[in-house]
């Protein structure tokens, strides 16, 4: 039986990665848990569009936002 977390992790990580799709950016399985990641750690908008500019170029800012 999946539990309630690892079935909300997986829809959220699934969320991440269609959105970063969108911008018509390949995604790897690594990028959508760095992002996770970013989240869960709290990190701050400004820290993540630092942290992000290199995966998402100038869609950065709408991502993070």
């Amino acid at each position: 039986m999946v539990s309630h977390n690892s079935e909300f992790t997986r829809k959220l990580r699934a969320a991440v990665r269609a959105k970063i799709e969108e911008y018509g950016i390949d995604v790897d399985d690594e990028l959508p848990d760095y992002v996770m990641i970013m989240v869960g750690n709290k990190k701050d908008k400004t820290r993540m569009k630092t942290d992000l500019k290199l995966f998402l170029g100038d869609n950065t800012t709408s991502f993070v936002e």
